[in-house]
């Protein structure tokens, strides 16, 4: 109760100008830096400086973008266990401090609203983020440690990081009632653009779809070595619906079967080309030589296969109704430039507020989100709270994202949003209240 009524405090990064300055699409800053700003040539950003303050103008594509989540964070943290262990009894404005975790840096009381932002801004310049634009977690541990050193409480708290911390993990420290932050990763899952490697491109001539495995079947040899996508060119058959139609490549002829793919082209009133993705993609040698073979899926007359006479793709063969022959299909070996993969795009600091251990939930105090509880309330006054809750899915959502769990529906206008590292702050066993006396 002295002060943090509702849990957890929910204290805001979007106040002043706790902001950096980042390149826009041009990735260069092109803004100058002015006042005490520090330009990080690490982070490409104009940092704060000192007094907490962007004084550069955002010049170009820059953009200006809200920085302290780290020191909010970890305020939070600090507030809720400076009242905790502070004179139960007592309130803001009273003007006493009973414990040292936090303390009165201007405001007239440690626990009055107004010494929230200056709380915010000591942990800002304690843990170089107001030089660097934004919070290392090796710089917030240290931090953490050197606070304590100073405030002599190095006996009552232990500070640690967790990379990659499981769920259950997380859960059980929220419950132990300790305190937690996590440093969330954004990530966007890029799909690059499908580059032709193979190519024979003339159809004048159509032949009807057989339901025989490798009765038309085309050879190519690559240049490189994933096959995401074959395009074929296909024209419908006017008197029969749409229906399935499969395509399988192969090592050899016949071979090992390497990949499938099935595709309902729909009604075709012309020849069109119709691709068949490939997921996992199939890795190739470039040089050497493969199969693949389209079908139907039922026995009558659905679709045309265009094909060309006079062997116009001479790096490979093609069958006929099960027979070499001197024509090629109409074909397309396509594959992704750069492959599929997940990028980071932007990390960000959230205090624990609170865990579902049955429904796999987790609630947070989040520096810059209010959705709970959007109302312009002043977020300083740590009576107002929003505790956003969100699901969890313990997993990785993409193989090559190194996490052990993530937030299924955390918007943060990226494809998805993982826990990467933890901050736990715990007291000692011993840790108690002290008497007024003290």
């Amino acid at each position: 109760p002295n002060y943090a009524p509702q849990g957890i405090p929910d204290f805001s990064q979007q106040q002043d100008q706790w902001k950096t300055i980042a390149p826009g699409p041009n990735n260069m800053i092109d803004s100058t830096v002015a006042g005490d700003d520090i330009y990080n040539p690490t982070e490409n950003c104009i940092a704060p400086g000192p007094d907490c303050a962007l004084n550069s103008s955002v010049v170009g594509d820059d953009v200006e973008e809200w920085a302290f989540c780290g020191p909010v964070a970890v305020a939070n943290c600090f507030w809720w266990f400076d009242s905790k262990f502070a004179d139960p009894a007592g309130t803001p404005g009273d003007g006493e401090d009973q414990f040292t975790l936090v303390e009165d840096y201007g405001a007239g009381d440690d626990h009055a609203k107004a010494n929230a932002p200056m709380l915010i801004e000591e942990l800002a310049r304690a843990m170089n983020t107001t030089e660097k634009g934004t919070t290392y977690i090796d710089d917030m541990h240290t931090a953490i440690t050197t606070w304590l050193t100073t405030t002599g409480l190095t006996d009552k708290f232990t500070v640690q990081i967790y990379d990659r911390p499981t769920f259950s993990f997380i859960e059980s420290e929220i419950e132990r009632s300790q305190n937690v932050i996590l440093l969330l990763g954004d990530y966007d899952y890029i799909i690059g653009p499908l580059i032709v490697d193979q190519l024979q491109p003339l159809g004048p001539v159509l032949k009807v779809l057989q339901i025989n495995t490798l009765w038309d079947s085309q050879g190519f040899i690559p240049t490189v070595t994933r096959l995401d996508a074959i395009e074929i060119l296909l024209q419908s058959v006017s008197t029969f619906p749409p229906t399935d139609v499969e395509m399988n490549v192969y090592d050899n002829r016949p071979g090992t079967l390497l990949g499938k793919s099935t595709v309902n082209p729909g009604f075709l009133p012309a020849p069109t080309w119709v691709r068949f993705d490939f997921n996992p993609s199939i890795s190739l040698t470039p040089g050497a030589t493969y199969y693949f073979d389209v079908r139907q899926l039922v026995d009558d007359p659905h679709y045309y296969w265009s094909y060309d006479v006079g062997n116009p793709y001479p790096p490979g063969q093609a069958w006929k109704d099960n027979v070499l022959s001197t024509l090629d299909w109409a074909f397309k070996t396509e594959y992704y430039n750069p492959p599929p993969h997940s990028e980071r795009k932007a990390g960000h600091y959230v205090t624990c507020a609170g865990v579902n251990s049955e429904d796999f939930k987790i609630a947070f105090s989040d520096p810059i989100i209010n959705i709970a509880n959007p109302s312009p309330n002043d977020h300083n006054d740590a009576v107002y709270v929003s505790y956003d809750i969100y699901n969890v899915s313990v997993d990785a959502p993409q193989p090559d994202i190194n996490t052990q769990w993530w937030l299924t529906d955390y918007d943060a206008g990226y494809n998805y949003t993982v826990v990467e590292k933890a901050v736990v702050i715990c007291p000692v066993p011993d840790t108690t209240p002290p008497t007024l006396e003290i």
